[in-house]
């Protein structure tokens, strides 16, 4: 914003009027244009590109039959359940004192982040284990 901020006040005093408006005309058009393909195609463009690029990195990296591949689909069937219920593991921890704050934050937020993880990992497992938790959150 700075730089914006500058940039502009460099042409304004650089310029004369109608240069100005001319400066000011373009540079709106192009920030619109910024904004529009930022926020819509080129953010769907990066996300199909992504999807390609990791879906051929799996195929070569964990071919169907290997232990790679076992984790995949393993971590692919628990990262939803553990998005889903860390909120509440943390809450939980929270409630029983535990927080990053036990340890100096340099260790503590990777510990804790580890420990809301495995604890959400293992309860999002068990849940899968039940029936009718089955049929929402199949394995």
């Amino acid at each position: 914003a700075t730089h914006d901020i500058s940039a502009d006040g460099f042409y304004m005093l650089g310029l004369r009027q109608k240069q100005q408006a001319v400066f000011v005309g373009v540079r709106s058009t192009f920030y619109r244009l910024a904004t529009l393909f930022g926020q819509g195609p080129l953010v769907v463009l990066a996300g199909a590109a992504a999807f390609v690029a990791l879906r051929a990195l799996g195929a070569t990296w964990a071919p169907p039959g290997t232990h790679r591949s076992r984790g995949v689909a393993w971590f692919a069937a628990t990262s939803f359940g553990v998005y889903l219920i860390h909120v509440w593991v943390l809450f939980a921890l929270d409630a029983k004192g535990i927080d990053y704050r036990f340890i100096n934050p340099w260790l503590g937020i990777p510990l804790l982040t580890l420990l809301a993880a495995g604890i959400s990992a293992v309860l999002v497992r068990i849940l899968q284990a039940i029936p009718f938790v089955r049929a929402i959150a199949p394995r």
